[in-house]
């Protein structure tokens, strides 16, 4: 990805997850770690290898289920 604010280049995952930018979750907010800025990502066409269970980049408690401290 690129900031066209700053220019700014690296990898998805180092652009912060900000929020989806259509109802059907493909096209994302994702925040520019030098400058601020939010760039719009299309998070389906993205082609990047899978590093791990986040999903598109969000935190890793999706779909977890937390059912409180055992007694």
């Amino acid at each position: 990805m690129q900031c066209p604010k700053c220019g700014f280049e690296g990898g998805r995952e180092i652009f912060h997850f900000s929020g989806n930018a259509s109802v059907s979750g493909i096209l994302s907010f994702r925040k520019c770690p030098e400058c601020g800025h939010l760039v719009q990502n299309d998070e389906i066409s993205a082609d990047e290898q899978y590093q791990g269970p986040q999903p598109w980049g969000l935190n890793k408690f999706r779909g977890h289920v937390f059912k409180g401290k055992n007694k």
